[in-house]
């Protein structure tokens, strides 16, 4: 069996061979024009995710998702109200942060809400 990394390197490796020699649009002296750009694209993308993990680290570290899920807890005891509550928090939370960064920060006080 494949990950989902090497089936991504595969891919690559195959547009690449495929851009070169079939279609002809990749030049090979544009080949390190092309690396540098995946590279910023790849390093601007790492940094979100970094920030995302720092944040969500201070959140944990302050316990936060705890004082939140407490919060949230003692606003009803109708389990229908609460789901509306909290369907409203991540939905309110997915208009400001991206997906990935809602899923890094928001992940332990999903944990901390009661089942």
């Amino acid at each position: 069996m494949f990950t989902a990394s090497d089936v991504a390197a595969v891919a690559c490796i195959t547009a690449l061979l495929i851009g070169v020699f079939l279609y002809k649009k990749i030049k090979l002296k544009n080949l390190l024009g092309i690396l540098v750009n995946m590279a910023m694209t790849t390093a601007t993308i790492m940094m979100f995710i970094v920030r995302a993990n720092i944040f969500s680290w201070r959140l944990s570290f302050e316990r936060i998702p705890q004082m939140i899920a407490g919060w949230m807890t003692t606003l009803t005891d109708h389990s229908f109200v609460f789901m509306l509550l909290v369907l409203s928090y991540r939905n309110g939370a997915g208009w400001h942060f991206s997906f990935n960064y809602s899923c890094v920060n928001l992940y332990p006080i999903d944990c901390q809400l009661p089942n």
